[in-house]
């Protein structure tokens, strides 16, 4: 297996983070708000989640949700009411100086969990991730599993790497927001998560139409 393989898993990692998601605006929303820190653990939950469904686009199941229709309408359901309720939290909620101390003591582990579900349940990702691993797996032929490893490693850093520096400079912006602009970032942030969320239950209800269930 050619070094050329890795980098092209670099590049998958990379490409996944291109475009305005529910992971780029939290990690956005985290860092400006709360520091590079929060930003950081969101963008590692997420990549770690990239990293496991491009394994198991690697090991075949994601081409099997994309043949079963119902799991993939499972997944429109729980991802749109899931992205809705957190964009209507950010939106309702009072921010306050005060809030974003205590908020930003929020567990690490707690936040990397919460992201690696908002990936690991999101539909794009998971049609993205089984397009890519099949497009790659020429470069999978005769590898030894330590070859695959470092492959899907590679997928986790490229997606890492996007939204580290991504938060890195969100986080700089921190000292220079006031409360206003923090109301307004939160209300921005739960508007467009929950424009991602109503998509995805669009996504669902036509499924159902396509498949008789309405």
């Amino acid at each position: 297996m050619s070094s050329k393989f890795f980098f092209i898993c670099y590049g998958v990692g990379i490409l996944s983070t291109i475009g305005i998601g529910p992971i780029f605006i939290l990690t956005f929303n985290r860092a400006a708000t709360y520091g590079f820190l929060r930003g950081a653990a969101t963008a590692f939950g997420s990549s770690l989640a990239d990293a496991v469904l491009f394994g198991l686009g690697f090991a075949g199941f994601l081409s099997l949700v994309g043949e079963a229709s119902g799991l993939h309408l499972v997944l429109d359901l729980v991802g749109g009411v899931m992205l809705i309720l957190m964009g209507a939290y950010y939106f309702k909620r009072s921010i306050s100086f005060k809030r974003v101390m205590i908020e930003a003591r929020e567990n690490i582990i707690l936040i990397i969990i919460k992201s690696f579900l908002i990936t690991i349940f999101n539909p794009g990702a998971i049609l993205y991730f089984g397009y890519m691993s099949i497009q790659v797996s020429e470069g999978l032929r005769n590898g030894t599993i330590f070859a695959r490893s470092i492959g899907i490693f590679m997928v986790f850093l490229g997606t890492l790497t996007c939204f580290i520096l991504l938060s890195f400079f969100a986080s700089r912006m921190k000292n220079a927001i006031t409360g206003k602009r923090l109301r307004s970032i939160s209300r921005l942030t739960g508007v467009l998560l929950m424009i991602v969320g109503i998509y995805f239950l669009y996504d669902f209800v036509i499924g159902l139409e396509r498949y008789g269930l309405l």
